[in-house]
């Protein structure tokens, strides 16, 4: 299961509204800097406060998750990409812009935005439940199937480069990905592609399948199967082991 989150520094939040078209009542006042404060102070999925001063103007403006949410997503990538063009001297080209609908969507029954360690973070998750691509041939000593030792193992290298392939399916590709990494509180890999984090998690067979399949581990699986009467085992999130240097599936007759 893939799960990601978008991070705005309260910085980013503010440049966020500016670029909005606001009220009648708010023309002519200028944007306050943002009160994390208050912000913390509110429950998860509640309305960011914003306010707005001129000389002898005070106003309060709301902005809801529901209509906002989603629509932060693209806006924070092109902002990404921007700023690496603008720091970096890199050539125009480079540039992506927003696509018209990201692959993506809420996740169901996670409130739509929250508050951690000052910055907001707006979950979502992709459409499709799985990636459906096949990645490059990989070395023997980064995927293999054992009868022997009866596991399946893929190396993180493998791992990250399957979910740069999800960033990308789902529209938020040339982003600057780190190295995947196990994070044993959660059992999951987690990959920063900063303003954006992707979690991946091995709960169940279907995705699974998804990452052996992108690994061409597939038809090898198939073919022991057939003859080997063997078979990952079918509750994936219990029947792993994370090592340093990868993810070991465990198989059973």
């Amino acid at each position: 299961m893939i799960d990601l989150y978008a991070q705005l520094s309260p910085q980013k939040v503010e440049a966020y509204a500016r670029e909005l078209t606001l009220p009648n009542f708010l023309a002519h006042t200028c944007l306050e800097p943002l009160s994390l404060d208050l912000q913390e102070t509110v429950s998860r999925g509640k309305p960011i406060h914003l306010q707005y001063t001129a000389p002898g103007r005070f106003e309060d403006h709301y902005l809801e998750a529901k209509e906002h949410a989603q629509k932060m997503i693209p806006w924070l990538y092109n902002d990404n990409i921007n700023c690496r063009i603008i720091e970096r001297h890199l050539p125009s080209a480079v540039n992506t812009s927003p696509p018209t609908e990201l692959r993506i969507m809420p996740i169901p029954d996670v409130p739509l935005w929250h508050w951690a360690d000052g910055s907001l973070r707006i979950p979502f998750m992709p459409q499709d439940r799985t990636l459906g691509v096949q990645g490059p041939e990989c070395r023997p000593a980064d995927t293999y199937v054992s009868v022997s030792r009866k596991e399946v193992f893929v190396a993180y290298p493998v791992i990250r480069n399957y979910m740069i392939a999800w960033l990308e399916k789902i529209g938020l590709g040339n982003l600057e990905a780190r190295e995947a990494e196990w994070k044993t509180s959660g059992s999951c890999c987690l990959l920063d592609a900063d303003p954006f984090s992707m979690k991946l998690q091995f709960s169940d067979m279907p995705g699974v399948n998804d990452l052996l399949y992108f690994a061409r581990l597939d038809r090898t699986l198939k073919s022991i199967h057939t003859w080997g009467k063997l078979d990952l085992e079918v509750y994936p999130q219990t029947a792993l082991e994370a090592t340093p240097t990868g993810i070991h599936f465990r198989m059973a007759e």
